[in-house]
């Protein structure tokens, strides 16, 4: 015996101490229930297990089988549909069908059930059991999909389901399906519920084929709306993008010219030579900027000294002439001995 075996038995019992005795009801839905094949495009048949008591968190574990072999009410020939009169059918035809009641506390298994007309027995097609992922038989793996739990679902009042879905339903889809639900009650007595559906193909009259081009037309319509649309918005992102990529290109060329420029730097002084040298030459004479660094009182004041009095002194600098190789510059002060940065960067 497993863990995990253990741990469902384990938690069926811990909930059957605390489960509701609200009342619990079995529904089985088709949508839809009458099938015309080709126009269908989808059919689905689901089974519910319903106890308004009975919330979301509320879900264990615990295994159970069955089998079943009741047939259903008969209806008409035994063909479910196919070349019927609807009309005549419809009394007999719902889209649900729900069981008497029950007492739940733990929905130990779902089964759903299709009768055979060749052999008079009903078929399971699907069931879903506690411990255990949906199945589906053999013979239905390539004609339905199947989805499903008996532990509950994310809908608070729902204590199980079973999900079947047919794409393009055709006649052999169509038939008498049973669902049937097996549960313990509060006593621990076992209990079961079961609903039956039956589910019609019938072939399209010529007025359902007009109706199916005309539903079919007005999707295009709006399907090529939305392309043309989708269009206009693609051109718009399109323009957008092009006009991103021309930034980055003319920013990535002008960074790229940032990085091979030819940038240099010093500092005269008005001491010192009027002549600066560049240590690598430019290829044409470049711009040259000179802006004031430093300055100092570089003389002394004689005579009569009024310490309320006040003196000026000036001093100037300027450029004479730029070559791709060197700049010169003259200087005049008096009694400043003033410092100059110099930048030169590429014309």
């Amino acid at each position: 015996m497993s863990a995990s075996w253990v741990i469902c038995v384990l938690a069926l019992f811990s909930l059957m101490e605390t489960g509701d005795s609200a009342d619990t009801v079995l529904t089985i839905d088709a949508r839809p229930s009458l099938i015309h094949p080709v126009l269908t495009k989808k059919l689905q048949l689901r089974c519910s297990v319903k106890n308004e008591g009975w919330l979301a968190k509320n879900v264990g574990k615990f295994p159970f089988n069955s089998n079943t072999s009741t047939q259903p009410p008969k209806y008409g020939s035994g063909n479910h549909g196919v070349n019927f009169d609807v009309s005549a059918l419809a009394p007999k035809i719902a889209h649900t069908s729900t069981a008497s009641k029950g007492s739940f506390v733990r929905l130990l298994s779902v089964v759903i059930t299709k009768f055979n007309d060749e052999t008079e027995m009903r078929e399971t097609v699907a069931s879903v059991t506690g411990c255990d992922v949906p199945i589906t038989e053999d013979k239905f793996l390539s004609t339905v999909e199947v989805e499903g739990s008996s532990e509950g679902s994310d809908k608070d009042g729902e204590m199980g389901y079973l999900l079947l879905t047919w794409d393009r339903p055709v006649d052999r889809h169509a038939g008498n399906f049973t669902c049937e639900a097996y549960g313990l009650r509060s006593d621990k007595h076992p209990e079961s519920l079961k609903a039956s559906l039956e589910i019609v193909a019938v072939e399209p009259k010529i007025s359902d084929l007009v109706d199916y081009i005309s539903i079919n037309e007005k999707a295009i319509t709006a399907l090529k709306e939305k392309i043309i649309t989708l269009d206009e918005e693609n051109d718009a992102l399109r323009q957008d993008l092009n006009a991103t990529s021309a930034n980055t290109t003319n920013l990535e060329n002008r960074l790229g010219g940032v990085k091979g420029q030819n940038i240099q730097k010093g500092t005269l002084s008005c001491m010192s030579s009027n002549e600066i040298q560049f240590p690598k030459p430019f290829k044409v004479p470049p711009i040259v900027i000179i802006s004031l660094a430093y300055t100092s009182v570089s003389g002394t004041v004689s005579g009569n000294v009024n310490y309320g009095a006040s003196f000026s002194a000036s001093f100037s600098v300027s450029l004479n002439s730029v070559k791709n190789t060197s700049f010169t510059y003259s200087c005049s002060n008096s009694y400043f001995s003033p410092s100059f940065n110099w930048l030169a960067i590429d014309n």
